[in-house]
């Protein structure tokens, strides 16, 4: 498979977290089919953390536990090179101690753009209860892209929660690449405060795409019932949004909604 070259002078930064190893793949595929371009740089991160407990047991595990991120995330990069032709030079490995969030606040992140892609298995476990992934959906503050299901399957349904003004073009990029394949349904959830500008941009941007649009409220609408009852592949969508904040409401219907579907599931935070 064939991905291009880079171009420096306008980089795309894509980030892949590999922490979530099951889904590791998943995410470098995501990547690499939907994100990259020729300005495109790949960076693969992987965290690990010094033991919590007894100074001595921290000293003596700490290199052990920095060698094994060090392999894992190599090996992912190995891997990415034996089946994509593309310049081991814009194939990077991070290997950052401390939690993912901790790197979020480091200075390589905070100067730059990026585009971020995770994929977790999350069978019956709802996706937004988790604290570990709440917490990277806060305080991410860049595109991201989360990925949960079955591997070697188109994605079907894209549910985008719009939580500011207007979505980001970095974003609407990437759904309209998606929707090139007529059978992918793209929900935009919205708001009374942001509805009528969402509305203009994505009618313009999905002009003849499999389109539709749900209002957010403390409730779970008859459309919204109808769309967790689909069966396949979705992927969730969280926009740029540094202030974001999950809401109670909000956890109420994407857990149901995690809940009842199976497959890669797509939610966008605007």
């Amino acid at each position: 498979m064939g991905v291009g070259h880079n171009n420096k002078h306008k980089q795309k930064n894509i980030l892949v977290l590999a922490d979530f190893s099951e889904g590791s793949w998943n995410s470098v595929e995501f990547a690499l089919e939907h994100l990259f371009d020729d300005r495109a740089v790949v960076y693969l991160l992987q965290t690990w953390q010094k033991p919590g407990y007894g100074s001595t047991i921290a000293k003596d595990l700490s290199p052990m536990l920095r060698s094994i991120a060090e392999n894992e995330v190599m090996l992912l990069k190995e891997k990415i090179l034996q089946n994509y032709r593309i310049n081991p030079e814009i194939v990077n490995t991070i290997n950052f101690e401390g939690e993912v969030t901790a790197f979020f606040q480091s200075e390589l992140y905070v100067k730059n753009d990026w585009e971020v892609v995770m994929s977790i298995q999350m069978s019956s476990d709802c996706l937004i209860k988790n604290p570990r992934v709440g917490n990277i959906i806060d305080q991410v503050g860049q595109p991201l892209y989360v990925l949960t299901g079955e591997e070697e399957m188109d994605i079907e349904d894209v549910l985008v929660v719009a939580d500011s003004e207007k979505p980001s073009q970095q974003m609407l990029g990437t759904l309209c690449s998606l929707t090139t394949n007529s059978n992918v349904r793209v929900c935009f959830c919205v708001n009374e405060n942001n509805e009528h500008n969402v509305k203009l941009v994505v009618r313009e941007e999905f002009s003849g795409k499999n389109v539709s649009f749900l209002r957010f409220s403390n409730r779970v609408h008859k459309e919204l019932n109808s769309y967790i009852k689909r069966k396949g592949k979705q992927l969730l969508v969280f926009d740029k949004n540094k202030q974001r904040k999950l809401r109670n409401s909000l956890r109420g219907y994407v857990d149901s909604w995690l809940v009842k579907t199976k497959g890669i599931r797509i939610i966008s935070f605007i």
